[in-house]
């Protein structure tokens, strides 16, 4: 179905067909020339935050992508490093849910040992105190010396690991929260969401691959000195955000102001337990991730069951242009279809894709790589129509009980991201022992090439397993849990102008499809 010029007009200035006078987003600064009225944020402002998004997500995805990967080229036993990686997000699970309600409950400009630098607002001077942590964390990380033996390893592993899952939480909260409070305007909201998603997915496909490429046998590069100078330029990418953003809805409104300074930790626990509409979404999101184990092996696979380590990263290249224009598209998609209709079906698409190759012979080299040119489409916008999905459960909370509660849903968000991605991660690791994995200590897959290492029958079987049927399982069970869904997006635009006063209370139970 086409979107018409007049109607993607409307769809991005948020004058859609169903709103009113009413739902007019509060008066504040505008950007471009007033083709955004009513936005609150500047041109530069959002930059900036693109900017230092792309180094925190990618920043993170170096120990992602390489992490494993680093990980097995060091020699270790497999299942040991399995069960440490567990043991990790057993830590960071604590680390998550405890700093999302210190976010939300402390204010640490008021520190005295942070209050000359952290600058004002709500999210961003945990931001601006904490964000130089991370790049450390993932450099010594990366360093781990080559002379150590295989218990040293395991134990550098594990400390730096802990400390890169502490530290990245530290920006990772407040980041994700930002959004709430950078904008009142539900539309500049999911266009800023919308743009965030477009760049992740462009630069973490080039840069993904540009890294994938540098440490396969085609170039040969060190895996530590390529993430150790990423992360760098990364670093550096995270600087203006520090101090070249403003907060422009650092508060509710139409709540007893009370009531959101005197919540306790347990007080908190029950709005979320409380919130089905978060709970689903993280459900949804934890059962993929923890069954999410080609990230771990893709490389591998690549390299003993296609001779290449590089083959498998085509198809990201090809879907490029077309995922991009997916992503463009992902506003008008969710405000055509609604957001769980489009969730619900790319992942039964993803899933039945995922399944059907595990049956495909592995010599069908050109037919295996077209097919995930075709799959990877709607992986590329089920990630953009997710973002949508979390502040309106987070809006929904703050109308129903007047506390702002965005930095625990967005800690429990970043704990079910690191720690079911960290069980998909062991759980890969842990299935290669099984199907009897023979180990690689080297440099990169030139040396690996080298080094001629082979495996057996079982492990390729595996590594195929891996990166095949126990995705499709995690893709499908996570769209059916969607289905559950039913927070009605029109509704849930009416709570965001409610909780930034645009509307009253009762305006807003007047408009509302049903009682909440």
């Amino acid at each position: 179905m086409f979107v018409s010029i007049e109607e993607d007009r409307m769809i991005e200035s948020g004058l859609d067909q169903g709103s009113t006078a009413s739902l007019a987003p509060a008066a504040g600064p505008r950007s471009g020339g007033g083709r955004h009225a009513g936005w609150r944020t500047t041109t530069r402002e959002r930059v900036f935050y693109y900017l230092g998004d792309v180094g925190r997500m990618n920043g993170g995805n170096i120990v992602t992508v390489l992490g494993a990967l680093f990980l097995l080229f060091q020699g270790v036993d497999v299942q040991v490093a399995a069960g440490l990686t567990l043991m990790v997000k057993v830590v960071d699970a604590v680390n998550d849910i405890l700093f999302g309600f210190v976010v939300d409950r402390w204010r640490i400009q008021e520190w005295p040992v942070f209050r000359r630098f952290a600058g004002p607002g709500r999210y961003l001077p945990w931001y601006r105190s904490l964000f130089w942590l991370f790049p450390i964390t993932v450099v010594l990380l990366f360093a781990m010396p080559s002379g150590l033996g295989d218990a040293e390893k395991l134990i550098w592993y594990f400390v730096l690991m802990v400390l890169f899952d502490f530290s990245y939480t530290f920006i990772e909260v407040p980041m994700n929260s930002l959004i709430m409070t950078l904008t009142d305007n539900p539309i500049e909201r999911n266009t800023i969401l919308r743009n965030r998603a477009i760049i992740f997915l462009f630069l973490t496909i080039v840069v993904s691959m540009l890294w994938q490429f540098l440490i396969s046998e085609n170039v040969g590069l060190p895996l530590t000195g390529v993430a150790i100078v990423s992360m760098i330029i990364l670093f550096l990418l995270m600087l203006p955000l520090a101090f070249g953003v403003k907060e422009h809805n650092p508060g509710l409104k139409n709540v007893d102001e009370s009531a959101v300074r005197r919540y306790t930790f347990g007080e908190m626990l029950r709005v979320v337990r409380a919130n089905k509409y978060m709970a689903i979404y993280l459900v949804s999101g934890a059962i993929s991730l923890m069954l999410a184990t080609g990230s771990a092996v893709t490389m591998f696979a690549a390299f003993y069951l296609f001779g290449n380590s590089f083959i498998l990263n085509l198809p990201n290249l090809i879907a490029l242009l077309p995922a991009l224009a997916l992503q463009l598209a992902s506003v008008r998609i969710a405000k055509r279809f609604g957001k769980r209709g489009p969730i619900v079906a790319t992942g039964l698409v993803m899933a039945a894709t995922s399944f059907a190759l595990f049956f495909i012979p592995t010599s069908q080299t050109a037919l295996i790589v077209a097919i995930l040119c075709v799959a990877g489409l709607p992986a590329t916008i089920l990630g953009t129509l997710r973002s949508f999905i979390a502040p309106d459960a987070i809006e929904y909370s703050r109308y129903k009980t007047g506390q702002d509660c965005s930095g625990i849903f967005f800690a429990l968000d970043s704990f079910v991201a690191k720690a079911f991605g960290g069980v998909g991660a062991a759980l890969a690791l842990f299935a290669l022992g099984l199907f009897q994995w023979t180990p690689v200590d080297a440099a990169g897959f030139g040396d690996l090439v080298a080094q001629n290492v082979p495996q057996s029958d079982l492990a390729l079987t595996g590594l195929w397993v891996l990166l095949t049927i126990v995705p499709a399982c995690g893709i499908l069970l996570s769209a059916l849990a969607m289905l559950f869904y039913d927070l009605k997006d029109s509704d849930a635009e009416l709570m965001a102008h409610c909780n930034a006063g645009t509307i009253t209370r009762e305006e807003c139970e007047a408009q509302l499809s049903r009682a909440y």
